[in-house]
C-alpha cells in the first residue's frame, strides 16, 4: 500500500488538479456568463429596438390619424360656418332690399305728396292773383261808374 507521504501527494496532486479544475469551471462559467450577458444585452437591445419601432410607427399613424380626423372637422366646421355666413349675409340682404322698397316706396308717396302741393299752391297762388286782378278790375269799374254817374247827374 501506499504510504502517508505518497498519500499526500497524491493529495496535493488531487488538490492541484482540483484547483486547476475549478479554475477551469469558474473559467468557463465565467465565459458562458459573459456570453450569455452579451446575448442577453443583444437581444434585449434588438428587443427595445423593434418595440421602439413598433411604437414609433404605431405612434406615427395614431398622428396622421389624428391630423385627418382633426381636418376633416375643422373643413366641416370651415363649411357650416360659412353657411351660416353666406345665410346671414343673405338674410341682412333680404332685410335691406326690403327695407329699401319700403324707404322708396315713402318716397315716392312723399314726392307724390310735395307735387300735390306744389299744384295746389300754385292754384291757390293763381286764384289769388286772379282774385287781385278781379278786384282791381272792379275797383276800375267802380272809379268809371262814379265818373260816369257823377257826368250823368252832374
Amino acid at each position: 500500500m501506499l504510504e502517508a507521504c505518497d498519500l499526500r501527494a497524491i493529495r496535493e496532486i488531487f488538490d492541484i488538479k482540483f484547483a486547476e479544475q475549478d479554475k477551469k469551471i469558474e473559467e468557463r462559467l465565467a465565459e458562458q456568463d459573459r456570453s450569455l450577458e452579451e446575448k442577453l444585452d443583444k437581444r434585449f437591445a434588438e428587443q427595445d429596438r423593434r418595440w421602439e419601432e413598433k411604437l414609433d410607427k404605431r405612434f406615427a399613424e395614431q398622428d396622421r390619424r389624428w391630423e385627418e380626423k382633426l381636418d376633416k372637422r375643422f373643413a366641416e366646421q370651415d363649411k357650416k360656418w360659412e353657411a351660416q355666413l353666406h345665410e346671414s349675409e343673405n338674410l341682412l340682404l333680404e332685410e335691406l332690399y326690403r327695407t329699401r322698397d319700403y324707404l322708396e316706396t315713402k318716397i315716392d308717396k312723399i314726392e307724390k305728396d310735395l307735387e300735390e302741393l306744389k299744384e295746389y299752391y300754385r292754384i291757390d297762388r293763381i286764384e289769388k292773383e286772379g282774385t287781385g286782378l278781379i278786384v282791381q278790375n272792379v275797383r276800375k269799374l267802380e272809379g268809371r261808374v262814379m265818373r260816369l254817374e257823377q257826368k250823368v247827374f252832374a
